[in-house]
């Protein structure tokens, strides 16, 4: 991604990502996006499957202005829960490009997995509008 991203810096492109994944790549993408000068955006879902939580200890942190920080824990900033991870195998699922559901990505038991009981003031955040 951050070659992508000097790609569109030379042309001064900002850089948006998209990460519909887990609690990793989300914290590896915003440590990316800490470190890249054009970073804009980071799209990322707001709800997942009702078990995220118990498979790291990630607790996403949104401002007042809608802005994700980045996570400040040891290496990319979450823990992982590897026996709660093995209780969720791999499910393949169809392909739903061709079909009405393509957006349709979610469980209907989704929900969201910010930490929105405390809103943390813009002042001294580490990442940009993410």
């Amino acid at each position: 991604m951050s070659f992508i991203s000097t790609l569109a810096a030379a042309h001064y492109v900002p850089f948006a990502p998209h990460n519909p994944s887990g609690p990793l790549s989300t914290a590896a993408t915003l440590q990316l996006a800490a470190a890249l000068p054009n970073f804009r955006y980071l799209e990322i879902m707001a709800t997942d499957v009702p078990w995220r939580s118990d498979i790291s200890d990630e607790r996403l942190q949104l401002t007042a202005e809608g802005d994700v920080l980045v996570p400040d824990g040891v290496g990319l900033g979450v823990e992982l829960d590897f026996d709660a991870i093995a209780e969720h195998p791999y499910t393949p699922h169809p392909m739903r490009i061709f079909s009405d559901a393509v957006a349709d990505i979610r469980p209907p038991d989704a929900r969201s997995y910010f930490n929105l009981e405390r809103t943390v003031a813009a002042a001294g955040r580490a990442d940009r509008t993410a």
